[in-house]
């Protein structure tokens, strides 16, 4: 087998761990939060803690590349990630907002913390000779586009995955395994998907392929809008086909993109930034719509309980216990000390207020794809790829400009 392939195998097995590390502990996230008793905001940071790490080391791995060699720093990498397996501010304070206050002296410090800090970082970047993020590359409208629909990506359909875990684990009852095969639809059209969003990427424009991969996202999402309280899982199917065959069109383009508008020697930073907005758009994406989802959840399960006489009885008796159950999410543990008609008032409330406040994320996550998908189409343009560079390409040098395809 020629050399390339095992390039190829390796890197993709790389990324299948990556992705994999990802979304495998989402499955997991009902059993933590019942096992160590964990609040919701216990269980956004399970997921945002490997999020931010991993964005956090992106950029620098990216330039490193440039520097030392593509195959020393993956090997490195690797290693690392196998023996392991300027955002924490923002998303701290999108996810502790609605218990500790937005209005808090603890939360607005966070925030203003995180803009302050998140500018100085920009402007120390502009003044440096050799920057560990260029924005210099993002004058090119298609690098621009390409870290958009990477961020709007991530933001919705993959900040999306902890939600619906939750509802198909806690509100429909399914087991960790269970939920993980009802997530195969997406899983498998996405893969099927990708081999033929690779080859039409040299047979026509890549921004159809991106804005067409993220119109898809955003039906899917919204598609998954038909759920009530009396859904069952198949109700998502749809939406999941859609999202799957979205992602799929997506994700080929969208890599070679990054590194296809900008010089040979920038490409490892270029590859950086990109997943790096990648996983900020996670990151950022499971706090704030975690921020939303945990302010409607505890206000739509209220509503549903003061419908009913024995639901307004539930609220009379439980109401000091009662939003910190709904915010935690451990909701089976004030059941079991109410009587037969309570608990059985109370689940169908919570299930009311789950569904519907997962429709408004959901709503929320698919405005996010389609804007995505309005800069896919407005800046990723042909004519801002480069030709095949040499490695002797200097790295001011100004890039040929080709078509893409």
């Amino acid at each position: 087998m020629e050399r390339k392939w095992w390039t190829l195998i390796a890197v993709s097995v790389a990324i299948f761990m990556l992705l994999l590390d990802i979304t495998v502990v989402n499955v997991a996230l009902p059993d933590i939060q019942r096992s160590l008793h964990s609040s919701f905001s216990d269980l956004q940071w399970v997921v945002n803690a490997y999020a931010l790490t991993l964005a956090a080391f992106l950029l620098t791995a990216g330039s490193l590349a440039d520097l030392f060699g593509r195959r020393l720093i993956f090997v490195i990498g690797l290693i690392v990630f196998t023996f392991s397996s300027s955002l924490f501010l923002l998303v701290f304070a999108l996810i502790q907002g609605n218990q500790k206050g937005w209005g808090s002296t603890e939360i607005v410090a966070c925030l203003s913390g995180a803009a302050v800090l998140l500018a100085l970082f920009l402007l120390v970047e502009l003044r440096q000779k050799r920057p560990m993020l260029d924005l210099g590359l993002f004058r090119r409208p298609a690098f621009a586009g390409a870290s958009i629909v990477a961020f709007a990506i991530s933001a919705s359909m993959f900040s999306m995955f902890l939600y619906l875990t939750l509802y198909i684990q806690d509100v429909l009852g399914y087991s960790p395994l269970q939920a993980g095969l009802r997530f195969l639809p997406i899983t498998l059209l996405s893969f099927v998907v990708a081999p033929f969003s690779g080859k039409l990427s040299v047979r026509v424009p890549v921004r159809l392929l991106l804005g067409c991969g993220l119109l898809l996202v955003s039906g899917g999402l919204l598609a998954m809008t038909a759920i009530d309280a009396s859904s069952g899982w198949t109700t998502l199917i749809p939406g999941f086909l859609l999202a799957g065959a979205g992602i799929g069109l997506v994700n080929p383009p969208l890599a070679s993109t990054a590194i296809g508008v900008v010089p040979y020697t920038r490409s490892g930073m270029a590859s950086g930034i990109n997943n790096t907005f990648r996983q900020v758009g996670i990151a950022t994406g499971i706090a704030a719509l975690g921020a939303v989802f945990q302010h409607e959840v505890t206000s739509n399960t209220r509503a549903a309980l003061a419908d009913g006489g024995v639901g307004r009885t539930v609220l009379a008796a439980a109401q000091h216990k009662l939003s910190g159950a709904l915010v935690s999410g451990d909701v089976g543990s004030l059941a079991r000390s109410l009587g037969a008609s309570a608990r059985s008032a109370l689940y169908h409330a919570y299930r009311v207020g789950f569904t519907e406040s997962l429709t408004s994320i959901l709503i929320i996550a698919s405005l996010v794809a389609a804007t995505g998908a309005v800069f896919a189409f407005a800046l990723v343009r042909s004519r801002d790829f480069v030709a095949s560079a040499q490695p002797s390409i200097s790295p001011q040098a100004e890039p040929v400009e080709v078509a893409a395809s």
